[in-house]
């Protein structure tokens, strides 16, 4: 009797567990939603806002821009300091990182920070409404970043000859993958480090099925193009946001692998709990 007892409570803790890993893993999979349509071109070097005047017809598909200004100073309470990466955008916030609170893309008197920066700078996370000091300027706390990497975003209001790090692109009417890139990059050059956001979550989502099953040439492009896009997720150099995409997909893979073998162990003590009750 008291092995069924203690069989029976291991089983609901592992199944409490695969519910756990469930919530984290929809969690995770709650930032790109709704992001299938939005590629990003990082790496733009010598590349300034006013680039975007000139030399396209039509640039109805570029969402945003976002620059991007490593190991910055902020300041806190009791002169707390704090090293982080600041990125500044004409885009609201929860298109790019994930966060409890979103930043819309003309507050410029706003912010969002990681936790652990907030927890360094104030002793709390519960920080809505505090301020902090960057580059002489005041902003205000509007929510938590769910990254693990010390980071600050803020909304920016672009001048002509401020320096671009990247565009976002909405591409919910392109006909195929990296057309409006290879748009960009005939008009301006050098456009070559592009990603989807949805590349980190999802192989099938990387390039289109062929119409006809017999056009067997389809095969190579897709092999072609999935080496490619392997390459540029494991070995190329990433900024901040494309790093946030791959440490979530890397969260999200290895919450999938508890969950499977959590599974795996509570079918087969499952079966063989059964098995022992009905020999009784």
């Amino acid at each position: 009797m008291k092995k069924i007892i203690i069989r029976s409570m291991l089983m609901c803790g592992m199944v409490f567990l695969c519910i756990v890993c469930w919530v984290h893993i929809s969690r995770q999979k709650y930032f790109f939603q709704e992001k299938e349509n939005y590629q990003v071109i990082s790496g733009m070097e010598g590349f300034v806002y006013s680039d975007l005047a000139s030399g396209l017809e039509s640039r109805e598909f570029i969402e945003g821009c976002y620059f991007i200004e490593n190991d910055r100073q902020l300041e806190g309470i009791v002169q707390r300091t704090a090293t982080v990466t600041v990125v500044g955008e004409n885009i609201d916030s929860d298109i790019l990182f994930p966060s409890f609170n979103r930043l819309a893309h003309d507050d410029i008197s706003g912010c969002l920070l990681d936790a652990e920066t907030l927890y360094g700078l104030f002793g709390t996370t519960d920080t809505l409404g505090q301020t902090v000091t960057y580059d002489d300027r005041e902003y205000v706390v509007r929510g938590v970043l769910d990254v693990n990497v010390p980071l600050m975003v803020i909304s920016s209001k672009f001048e002509d000859d401020q320096r671009i790090d990247g565009l976002i692109l909405n591409t919910a009417d392109e006909w195929y993958r990296d057309q409006y890139a290879d748009l960009l990059n005939s008009v301006y050059g050098s456009m070559d480090q592009t990603y989807y956001l949805t590349d980190y979550v999802s192989g099938a989502k990387w390039i289109e099925t062929p119409s006809k099953w017999s056009d067997f040439e389809f095969w190579g492009s897709y092999s072609e193009e999935l080496k490619m896009r392997l390459e540029h997720i494991f070995f190329d150099n990433k900024d901040i946001t494309e790093q946030v995409c791959l440490r979530k997909s890397f969260q999200m893979m290895g919450l999938r692998t508890v969950l499977v073998f959590l599974a795996a162990v509570l079918i087969v003590g499952l079966f063989r709990f059964l098995k022992q009750l009905n020999k009784k």
